[in-house]
């Protein structure tokens, strides 16, 4: 029945262009050549799932910011803790010369080191994550070009477990100091 002629077959014609290309000329001159001939970009049936990719990019950078907020919070919280636990230890190193830096420097070392502990075990889970991802969802490729991590953004997952222990470090040193002046 596909050999009748009153079921006409669409002939399709796949084409490549590069940047910059007049794909209005390229449609004037088909029209030429086959008048019922229209071109259809793929770029205008792809662009709305662009539009949501760039949307979760930006979620995903709020969620990080939201959460350094909350690991923030949590390592005030923890120093604190840490702090009303060993207020009678506290008061024996002040009394034999111990100064707030050194005390300080105590703290923000245990911190330091749970919150690396922390930040390289999630970063691990989070590297399953995104391999099971990528695994699992390889057909979007074709659809967006070969979507795939480039090397800065790798180079920006492998420091975020040492930004964000940098970030509990100088946290935890703030909320020390603070609280070790408040008691003087």
């Amino acid at each position: 029945a596909a050999q009748s002629a009153d079921l006409p077959i669409p002939a399709l014609i796949n084409f490549d262009t590069t940047p910059g290309t007049d794909v209005g000329n390229i449609q004037r001159r088909v029209q030429a050549i086959a008048p019922a001939a229209r071109i259809s970009p793929h770029r205008d049936r792809v662009e709305p799932l662009l539009r949501s990719m760039r949307s979760l990019q930006w979620l995903s950078f709020g969620l990080v910011v939201l959460l350094s907020a909350a690991a923030s919070a949590a390592v005030v919280l923890a120093a604190r803790g840490a702090l009303d636990t060993h207020r009678f230890m506290i008061e024996v190193m002040h009394g034999i010369g111990a100064t707030d830096l050194q005390l300080t420097h105590l703290f923000q070392r245990k911190i330091a080191i749970d919150s690396l502990v922390g930040s390289v075990a999630g970063a691990l889970a989070g590297a399953v994550v995104i391999l099971l991802l990528a695994s699992g969802a390889s057909f979007t490729g074709d659809l967006i070009g070969g979507a795939s991590l480039a090397p800065g953004d790798l180079v920006v997952l492998l420091l975020l477990p040492f930004a964000l222990t940098a970030l509990a470090t100088w946290v935890a040193r703030m909320a020390v100091l603070a609280a070790l002046r408040d008691t003087l």
